[in-house]
């Protein structure tokens, strides 16, 4: 039977093997102790994050705008409840600005049912197609069509939110969340969808989701970054995707 601290570095001598030993070298996965140290950090996740991992200073965050006192409270959490918690990070890699799925697991030993530490990693995350948006909003920001132009409806700071969201494909209730995370502002699903059937709607002379998203395509809006989408941003939620289990293994 293994105690809780061999149950941990088995763990994290089964990842090093996958991480380094095999074509999984471009991982982004990090392990943790009960306490929030890092034990052990890919090479490529610390490569991207550009993070100076001093081993003498464990209790580090990778997110500049996520410091580690709000880790280690999301991470007690986690552990409490014994769930995993997933992030939506928007942060600069390789040079760009790319959003990431950021997991949390809480891994148990399965003797004990004890929380011993946490799993992290990041992955794409492909269906929010951010950084190819930001790529063309970035590069074409200059090119302006006039009769377009012309033709454009104004937009709110909130609407050009809830727009680029949307085209993004996030539900109301996804957007809604998205807003309360990352700004002061409390919204409600009910609000996402006000705004997109009695405001959105008549301004571009259309009756559904569908017909909307086409026209604003049509209007070039799916280039058209909000502003504060260009800095870096951490948006944290339960996660409750069935693929997303605890990490308990024997």
């Amino acid at each position: 039977m293994l105690d809780d601290a061999d149950y941990l570095k088995n763990i994290i001598y089964a990842t090093k093997i996958l991480v380094e030993a095999t074509a999984n070298q471009n991982t982004m996965i990090g392990i943790k102790n009960a306490q929030s140290e890092y034990l052990y950090i890919s090479p490529y996740f610390l490569e991207q994050t550009k993070t100076n991992f001093d081993p003498q200073n464990t209790s580090i965050s990778l997110w500049k705008n996520y410091p580690f006192n709000l880790v280690r409270e999301d991470e007690l959490k986690i552990m409490q409840l014994k769930q995993p918690m997933q992030f939506l990070v928007i942060d600069y890699f390789a040079g760009k600005l790319s959003p990431r799925i950021f997991i949390k697991i809480p891994i148990i030993n399965p003797k004990t049912n004890n929380v011993v530490g946490i799993i992290c990693q990041s992955i794409a995350y492909q269906q929010f197609n951010l950084n190819t948006n930001l790529n063309q909003a970035l590069n074409t920001q200059d090119q302006k069509d006039d009769a377009k132009q012309l033709l454009t409806p104004t937009l709110s700071a909130r609407q050009k939110q809830v727009v680029f969201l949307f085209l993004n494909n996030l539900s109301s209730q996804e957007i809604a969340n998205f807003i309360n995370k990352t700004t002061d502002k409390s919204i409600k699903k009910t609000t996402i969808d006000s705004i997109l059937s009695e405001q959105l709607y008549p301004k571009f002379n259309v009756n559904n989701r569908t017909d909307l998203k086409q026209v604003l395509i049509n209007l070039g809006f799916h280039l058209k970054v909000p502003e504060n989408l260009l800095y870096p941003i951490v948006y944290k939620h339960q996660i409750l995707a069935e693929n997303t289990k605890k990490i308990n293994l024997n």
